[in-house]
């Protein structure tokens, strides 16, 4: 999938973490029997930055599809990357360990 992200909105610090919402603006996804794109502000990823530098996701989105079905997607809590302390990553470069279920 690829995905256009928002600015993020920052929730804040908390003792040990650091809040923040990333929408998913926009997107699309293909596969050998399906193609479908994001519906625009139907997602977004709640990241939680640890001290450590550590990032956790939780996303979630709806889509349409090549078929005639509007489906949502959740991952569960997921570690998006680990880093410096000080960045939150917007994007995960293929090191998501992120797994989805589907409705």
């Amino acid at each position: 999938m690829e995905a256009t992200l928002g600015q993020p909105l920052d929730i804040g610090d908390m003792p040990g973490r650091h809040r923040r919402i990333v929408r998913l603006t926009s997107g699309i996804f293909t596969g050998s029997e399906i193609n479908g794109k994001l519906l625009p502000g139907a997602g977004a990823d709640w990241q939680v930055g640890l001290a450590d530098g550590t990032t956790l996701g939780d996303i979630r989105y709806s889509f349409t599809t090549s078929r005639p079905f509007t489906s949502i997607a959740k991952t569960f809590p997921c570690t998006l990357s680990t880093g410096e302390p000080n960045i939150l990553p917007t994007e995960t470069n293929g090191r998501s360990t992120c797994a989805s279920t589907n409705r």
